[in-house]
């Protein structure tokens, strides 16, 4: 169990690592000519396959990843783990993370100073663009969520229920942004980088370490 756990955290590590070091690429690239027409031409292919229904859909997603939605969501999870008598590291992981999501992705905001698509959006929005905020914290709750609910899980077929559910939520928020035209695909994709390599790290850092001596 002890070799297992250390094993967790060391690959946690690597992916915190991975994951900044690919939102790095994504965010000295949005000048480059290959980004800007990948961008152009997602936003185009999302514009050409929107209809009433579905774009009623999408705002019903849009709505589930606002930041007061996450905010109530997460504030429910913590009620729930407190219940439970779950952890403090349990508790405290949630808390920051959530927290820190929101915060990096604010301070990020500020300092790339990406204007949105305006010319697709459906929704008025006057923030910047990158990364997505929807998309982190997508990222960040249901990658938190399935931390949680993982060791609470004795059945691999739960599990992998549990995974296929919040990967399809963290997928279709960011659909739901390209959707809408409220973001560019590299606003989506830089988002799931930061806030994987945010989680990751901090599940890293909130694990038991074994002493030496």
């Amino acid at each position: 169990m002890v070799v297992l756990e250390m094993k967790m955290n060391t690959n946690a590590l690597v992916i915190s690592i991975v994951c900044i070091a690919c939102f790095l690429i994504v965010a000295f690239s949005l000048n480059t000519v290959f980004l800007e027409k990948v961008d152009q031409l997602a936003l185009t292919w999302a514009e050409s396959i929107r209809a009433e229904p579905v774009t009623a859909l999408m705002h019903g997603f849009a709505f589930l990843g606002a930041t007061k939605t996450v905010f109530v969501l997460t504030g429910a999870v913590l009620i729930i783990l407190l219940v439970a008598r779950a952890s403090n590291k349990e508790l405290a992981f949630t808390a920051v993370t959530m927290a820190a999501t929101g915060l990096v992705n604010m301070l990020v905001k500020e300092w790339i100073e990406r204007e949105r698509p305006a010319q697709y959006m459906l929704v008025e929005l006057t923030s910047y663009s990158f990364p997505s905020g929807h998309s982190m914290g997508a990222m960040s709750f249901y990658t938190v969520l399935t931390f949680l609910i993982w060791k609470r899980m004795n059945k691999r077929r739960h599990r992998i229920a549990f995974v296929v559910f919040a990967s399809f939520m963290i997928l279709i928020m960011g659909f739901s942004r390209l959707y809408l035209g409220v973001h560019y695909l590299s606003d989506v994709i830089g988002g799931y980088f930061l806030s994987g390599s945010l989680v990751f790290f901090l599940f890293w850092l909130f694990q038991p370490r074994k002493l030496n001596g």
